[in-house]
């Protein structure tokens, strides 16, 4: 299957997942662009049909097959490019129609009533979209994506670093996870602050990550989660994959990726202080979780796993296309 690849700023972390995963299934993805704003849509559409031109100048006969958006900006691009090549268009929105009123719910809305799927991360998502008016039919759970072979709960061949040092008289490591708009959960981490010892820090977002980052998640004690912004989601699942327990506001997209009483806690407003209190000093509880977290992750979040239901999903738009069996198509 040939795939074209348009994704947003904010989705680039899954996108390259997505593409490494399709490409080792033997598919072809060609080419990956970022659209850097709903602005910047048309050169990116450009960008693809001149691609298609340039392979059937060669020969090949240059249409993908279908054409993959992940973020809304990117659909706009995926929208005009498609409409050029007659190809279906997939879109994968995080949370689509959180803000009500805006431009930006207005574009998604259009894009999901145009598009001829619509991809979404939790089954919550899908509920939610139905309600308001979405076509179930047209609608599709995939999930974020995890690299289990860069997070894992177990160290690399090579010596480790050492874990991030604590300070005196604290015990346990608390990460808290971090929207990517800049901002940091400053109450959360103050209040963390003023647990008996309990050390807290702001973990980077996803588009900040190096190679350390795996080896600091799997130092932490605890990650606590107040959101289901797209950047917190991709640190609680990978952190889960790391081994770490969770505590979550029970909303959204958090609401489906943690297990309440399995892999972490799930807690309503109040809730979060007493619930890391809890799980902090109960050790046999907290190994159970982060060992639970790491099987979750692995059965239902591995990026291999994501991108076979992805192929799934876009064959039913292409029913033509031959089965890919580790082989090209």
């Amino acid at each position: 299957m040939r795939i074209v690849l348009l994704h947003s700023p904010l989705s680039c972390h899954a996108a390259e997942l997505m593409a490494a995963s399709l490409v080792s299934r033997g598919h072809d993805v060609a080419p990956v662009v970022q659209v850097e704003a709903a602005g910047d849509a048309p050169s990116a559409a450009r960008l693809v049909v001149a691609h298609a031109d340039e392979l059937a100048r060669a020969g090949d006969s240059g249409r993908p097959d279908v054409v993959v958006a992940t973020g809304w900006e990117a659909g706009v691009a995926a929208h005009l490019a498609a409409r050029d090549l007659d190809v279906p268009v997939a879109l994968r929105l995080a949370r689509p129609g959180r803000r009500p009123g805006t431009d930006q719910d207005r574009m998604e809305t259009a894009l999901m009533r145009s598009s001829d799927l619509v991809l979404v991360p939790s089954v919550g998502e899908l509920d939610r979209l139905v309600g308001r008016g979405v076509p179930r039919a047209r609608l599709r759970v995939l999930a974020e994506p995890v690299d289990t072979t860069r997070f894992s709960d177990e160290e690399p061949g090579e010596a480790p670093d050492e874990s991030p040092d604590l300070p005196a008289g604290r015990a346990h490591l608390v990460g808290v996870a971090t929207p990517s708009d800049g901002s940091v959960r400053t109450g959360l981490l103050a209040g963390l602050g003023s647990m008996p010892s309990c050390h807290a820090v702001a973990l980077p977002t996803p588009d900040e990550w190096d190679e350390s980052t795996p080896r600091l998640l799997r130092s932490l004690d605890l990650l606590v989660v107040a959101d289901d912004t797209e950047a917190e989601v991709t640190t609680t699942l990978s952190a889960m994959a790391c081994g770490v327990p969770v505590v979550a506001a029970d909303i959204g997209i958090l609401a489906d990726a943690v297990a309440d009483e399995v892999t972490g806690l799930l807690v309503g407003p109040g809730g979060m202080a007493p619930a890391i209190r809890s799980l902090l000093p109960d050790r046999m509880r907290h190994e159970s979780f982060g060992l639970s977290a790491v099987d979750r992750v692995r059965a239902r979040y591995a990026a291999e796993v994501v991108a076979a239901t992805l192929e799934t999903h876009l064959r039913a738009l292409v029913p033509t296309i031959g089965e890919v069996a580790g082989t090209a198509s």
